[in-house]
Parts: structure tokens; C-alpha cells; sequence
């Protein structure tokens, strides 16, 4: 079975996606299927006690046998990150991007925290949050982020982000 991994576009040269937490059982066949998706970074937002609950323990570990990236930012399911360190992480998600890569993002689901991770993403690269939450809804097929205070987080971090640029 093809895990679910969305494309969610809006970050050339890179390829920026969103996806659902791999399965544990197919673990290395997942990554491989993300691999072939031209995937080179994962980036996990789940906290250590659910990796471990959904038996992705050995995530990183797989991840770096086929020779991907993994960075672990773990945010509680349903909050919101601290923001100076998303701040950090989608700047480095960003250098991946401008430099090509692929870089896909994951939490439980791949609605609520990743939505608000590719949503500030997309902002980054100038896409308002408006437009950026749009996209990633499109793309993942649900609605995103999940909660009010996540949409409230994109949406500030939007704004900042313009005023930035």
C-alpha cells in the first residue's frame, strides 16, 4: 500500500509536501515511497511519547539508512510552536527548498500542526495566510491547521513575515 504524501506546491525550486505520520508496520517501505517522491528532508512534529505510542521510534533511524534528512520538532497535538523556533525551522526548510530539495512534513494526521508548519512555509516564500492555508486545505484534502489557535498562529506569522520582506 502507497502511503499518503500531498504536494502542496508554492515553493520552487523545491518540492514541499504534507503528509500523515508513516505507518510503523511499513516503516521502510514508506520512506522508501517518500524517497521515490524526491523527498530528501522529513520533518516530524510529533512529540517523543507519541512517536513512541505509534511505534516510530526508529523513524530517524530509517530515515538515515536511505539516506534522507530527518529533523524532529516536536509541538503538542493540537498547539501551537514557540516562535522564535518555528521561526528557525521553516527558515531552514526554506534553504532546503531554494536549493531544490524536497521536504515533506508530518504530525499524526498531517492536518493540524503540519498544516500550520507548511502554512507558515508557503508565507515564507510570500504566499499570505489566507492564500497559504488555502493551498495546503487543496492540497491535503482537509481543512488546515486544525484548530483556532493554530490559524491564529499563521496568520500572525504571515503578517510578520510580510513586513520582514
Amino acid at each position: 500500500m502507497t502511503p499518503p504524501i500531498f504536494p502542496v506546491g508554492g515553493a520552487d525550486p523545491g518540492r514541499l509536501f504534507i503528509m500523515p505520520a508513516p505507518s510503523a508496520a511499513r516503516l521502510h517501505d514508506d520512506v522508501r515511497h517518500y524517497r521515490s517522491q524526491a523527498v530528501g528532508t522529513i520533518v516530524s512534529l510529533l512529540e517523543p511519547a507519541e512517536s513512541g505510542a505509534l511505534g516510530l521510534g526508529d523513524e530517524a533511524a530509517t530515515c538515515a539508512e536511505q539516506g534522507l534528512e530527518f529533523l524532529a520538532f516536536p509541538i503538542p497535538d493540537f498547539g501551537v510552536p514557540e516562535r522564535a523556533a518555528v521561526t528557525a525551522l521553516v527558515e531552514a526548510m526554506v534553504a532546503r527548498l531554494r536549493d531544490g530539495a524536497g521536504v515533506a512534513v508530518h504530525c499524526r494526521a498531517g492536518i493540524g500542526r503540519s498544516g500550520l508548519v507548511v502554512s507558515c512555509t508557503l508565507a515564507a516564500f510570500g504566499a499570505s495566510a489566507v492564500e497559504a492555508m488555502d493551498r495546503v486545505t487543496r492540497a491535503r484534502g482537509a481543512s488546515v491547521p486544525e484548530t483556532a489557535a493554530q490559524r491564529a498562529f499563521v496568520m500572525d506569522f504571515a503578517s510578520r513575515a510580510g513586513a520582514a520582506r
